[in-house]
């Protein structure tokens, strides 16, 4: 599924006849739960997103976008949990798969304080340097305006059985051949969350 297919209509219009839809809300964020219909067991629906999720995602993005003069521009709403192959099999062997797809919206004040702006994927547009490139810009002109333009996606928050680690995965795009992303996993140590050094993927284009 592509990132700007992951809204309510995409998935409706694309899984119709797969999935069931239903909505919760809570403490502000609109939570959209999507159930494989064949493997649906009543009661089997992960929570919405709550302060914790809330945090870890505020703690990434406050040290991803550290030094940064340029707001980092996040998609309003998130993706499925899907890491690579490689990831399930290595550092995320801890956490259960699931069947279930869950995505959140974020709400306006979620990243209050911090150098962010929250955009709809569908509408967002960004500019690929290797397009203004070929067009003439300078190479530097053309690097700086697509890393302010790209957009930056949290997949949903997993966590592991005992529910002291914590799995998610983000990508940063801006063209093309332009962006970064993989894996992250974060700890719980005396209350705290906290990223644990890489043990999982991480991509550059």
């Amino acid at each position: 599924m592509s990132k700007n297919a992951a809204t309510i209509g995409a998935w409706n219009q694309r899984y119709e006849d797969s999935y069931e839809i239903s909505f919760r809300f809570c403490c502000g964020i609109d939570s959209i739960h999507v159930f494989r219909a064949e493997r649906f067991v009543a009661g089997d629906r992960t929570a919405p997103l709550g302060n914790v999720q809330l945090a870890i995602y505020r703690s990434f993005t406050s040290a991803y976008n550290d030094g940064s003069e340029t707001p980092l521009n996040v998609a309003n709403i998130t993706e499925p949990f899907a890491p690579a192959d490689d990831d399930r099999k290595g550092c995320l062997k801890m956490f259960p798969a699931t069947h279930i797809s869950v995505v959140h919206r974020f709400s306006a004040d979620s990243f209050n304080g911090l150098k962010v702006h929250l955009v709809d994927p569908r509408l967002h547009e960004k500019r690929d340097p290797s397009d203004a490139i070929r067009k003439g810009e300078p190479v530097d002109d053309a690097v700086k305006a697509g890393f302010a333009s790209a957009i930056f996606t949290f997949s949903e928050i997993v966590f592991n059985p005992e529910h002291n680690r914590a799995a998610f995965t983000y990508s940063f795009v801006c063209g093309g051949l332009c962006g970064n992303g993989g894996t992250v996993i974060y700890k719980l140590t005396n209350g705290k969350w906290s990223q644990e050094k890489d043990t999982c993927a991480r991509w550059v284009s």
